[in-house]
């Protein structure tokens, strides 16, 4: 039996414990069709990078000395690995067989792995899905094939500090090469009540506003993720064909 080779990529900074119970989400709920690699990078994170350092679980840890946030983190390692399919979250948690799950859909919907599958959030009320993309975030499992097509961009615009890949997604819906798996269920933490708040999310508060002012901007002018010259649409479609 072949297993599918995933890469899942951890921005961290200042929450071992959150990132433990993550791990544990994984491992302990078994992921028997998929091989997984874990690669962690410690986001100005000494402390952390130290004490993963004989953990198992992790193939690589890399540390960052400079706080630069997820989305530098993100770029950094989705350029340097290799395998077919990468995956990039921070504190959520995956339900039982969610990870063989999205593996199977992209297996089924999008077999030479161009394409997006998002994770279904089980911690939020599904009338709250952007209406875009119809995911949570950029939470997803990613082919390598599908950000291969546009060599010049990185995984997530590099203009934005915490922002995830809300724009790659969106774009991979548009072209009809993403969609939701919905056995495929993760719980994003913190609530919003009950004090699950931690030093990492107030930081990032600090930078939401202006990720957000970003956002907007990109969109009145007409900008996605992937934007060539052309219109971006019709240069995908013309570049990957359309899905039958």
């Amino acid at each position: 039996m072949s297993f599918i080779p995933i890469t899942i990529m951890y921005p961290t900074r200042n929450r071992l414990a959150k990132l433990n119970r993550s791990l544990c989400s994984i491992f302990e709920s078994g992921t028997p069709n998929v091989e997984i690699e874990i690669v962690v990078v410690c986001d100005g994170d000494r402390k952390t990078a130290e004490a993963l350092m004989c953990d198992d679980r992790i193939a690589r840890v890399i540390f960052e000395r400079h706080h630069r946030g997820s989305v530098y983190a993100r770029n950094l390692v989705s350029q340097a690995v290799e395998g077919d399919l990468i995956c990039a979250v921070d504190d959520i948690t995956f339900d039982q067989g969610a990870i063989d799950a999205a593996a199977a859909a992209m297996k089924e919907r999008y077999p030479d792995h161009d394409g997006v599958i998002g994770f279904r959030r089980t911690d939020r009320d599904h009338t709250k899905i952007n209406k875009t993309s119809g995911m949570y975030g950029g939470v997803a499992l990613i082919g390598q094939k599908f950000l291969r097509r546009y060599p010049n961009r990185k995984l997530c615009y590099p203009g934005y500090f915490l922002f995830a890949a809300q724009e790659m997604t969106n774009l991979a819906v548009e072209l009809k090469r993403g969609s939701v798996c919905e056995e495929a269920r993760i719980c994003h933490y913190p609530p919003r009540k009950g004090g699950g708040m931690d030093q990492t999310h107030l930081e990032g508060r600090q930078h939401r506003r202006r990720d957000g002012e970003l956002r907007r901007a990109r969109a009145e002018s007409g900008l996605m993720w992937g934007s060539p010259p052309e219109d971006v649409i019709s240069y995908a479609i013309d570049q990957i064909g359309e899905v039958e």
